[in-house]
């Protein structure tokens, strides 16, 4: 059972004061024996504690902290299988942290942010024109196909962002789900007490600012369908819409 968990060789120095000796990582190691980790994030945190002493105030915390945990066995499981849903990765990490660091490009902008009404007002001033019999069929689709053209020209615009954030969405739902379970739990260690106060992000919760993120991106997702897509985006300028919420 041991065996088949990682055994921490990615993280093994050429060259180390008792790693070797002590056998911290490969197989059978104490690593491999030890790690309950689920997401890179944690097994290399995991490395780092067993390469590099902690001083003694710091080991006696974590082990009021173990003590206060081993008891709680059913939270235990429930934060592992939140983390085991998609394994969270280093790679997820980085995407988020660069696309933080990118300017607001449309919220900024008086011009977007009257488009972003504007646009979809104008496409169904036309749809109901055309119910209503003031505009013929062919100058209808006519004047539809334009906004259809504008719509993919602003979406062209939005990829940048989307591309930044593709695919991290299941990560994003895990690493929400992990969070949750650490928001709601109550702990006496002053240690737990300390890393859940970095959860603290005011009225709303890490969870759900994590959860709000997910959801955006499952929007600008749609576009995978082009059924749903194509007149989404000429009515509702779907793209531009999400990356208002996405900047926001």
């Amino acid at each position: 059972y041991f065996t088949d968990l990682p055994g921490g060789t990615t993280y093994k120095p050429a060259s180390h004061e008792y790693a070797n000796d002590l056998d911290i990582f490969g197989r059978a190691s104490l690593y491999q024996y030890t790690n309950r980790t689920n997401s890179e994030q944690g097994n290399k945190l995991l490395a780092g504690w067993m390469l590099n002493p902690a001083p003694a105030t710091i080991i006696q915390q974590r082990q009021e902290a173990i003590k206060e945990l081993a008891q709680e066995v059913k939270w235990r499981q429930q934060l592992q299988s939140s983390g085991k849903e998609t394994a969270i990765t280093i790679l997820m990490q980085q995407k988020v942290e660069h696309w933080l660091q990118e300017p607001v490009q449309f919220m900024k902008k008086r011009s977007w942010q009257l488009l972003r009404y504007v646009l979809p007002a104008i496409s169904f001033a036309f749809l109901i024109l055309h119910i209503v019999s003031i505009i013929p069929a062919a100058i209808f689709y006519g004047l539809i196909f334009l906004q259809l053209i504008i719509s993919l020209a602003i979406s062209k615009k939005v990829m940048p962002a989307y591309f930044q954030l593709n695919k991290v969405a299941p990560e994003l739902e895990s690493l929400s789900g992990s969070i949750g379970w650490i928001e709601k739990k109550e702990f006496n260690s002053k240690l737990l007490k300390e890393l859940k106060s970095r959860y603290d992000s005011g009225a709303i919760s890490s969870s759900q600012k994590i959860t709000t993120l997910r959801k955006i991106l499952d929007m600008l997702d749609i576009r995978l369908n082009p059924v749903a897509f194509l007149p989404l985006n000429t009515f509702l300028f779907w793209d531009l819409q999400q990356v208002f919420a996405l900047e926001k």
